[in-house]
């Protein structure tokens, strides 16, 4: 338990966003034999621990071809739903919001990863974009 008082600072929020199950990260002091918030940081939520996008979510593995990098899409050899369902749709759509981690943009073709994403519209939007490191 921390208290919060006139001088915690909040990130990405405010002390109205503060509910229960909300995720932060919490630095605090202790004064006065109580715990007292200095910085709280609000996390944002997985896009797959969210129930509104249940039977909207993607993965794909597999190599990159057909990288457009003005249209921002790519084609990937395998894509299957959070319903286990093999996807006829391989074209992955990068926006805004898609995050690369270990492989930037421009590296895309040819290169294997993994895509974590939503489906909006039947296109399949990138939201992670992960190099998959593998053994030969």
């Amino acid at each position: 338990a921390f208290f919060v008082d006139n001088a915690t600072r909040f990130e990405d929020g405010s002390k109205m966003s503060l509910k229960q199950g909300q995720e932060v990260d919490v630095s605090s002091v202790l004064r006065n034999g109580k715990r007292i918030a200095t910085v709280v940081e609000f996390e944002a939520p997985d896009f797959d621990d969210n129930h509104q996008w249940q039977g909207k979510v993607f993965e794909c593995q597999g190599y990159v071809s057909i990288y457009d990098a003005n249209a921002r899409t790519f084609e990937i050899e395998r894509c299957e739903n959070d319903a286990d369902q093999l996807l006829n749709n391989k074209l992955v759509v990068i926006d805004a919001q898609t995050q690369f981690q270990g492989i930037e943009e421009l590296n895309l073709n040819g290169a294997r990863v993994e895509v974590e994403g939503v489906i909006i519209n039947d296109q399949n939007i990138a939201r992670e974009v992960e190099l998959d490191v593998y053994d030969n």
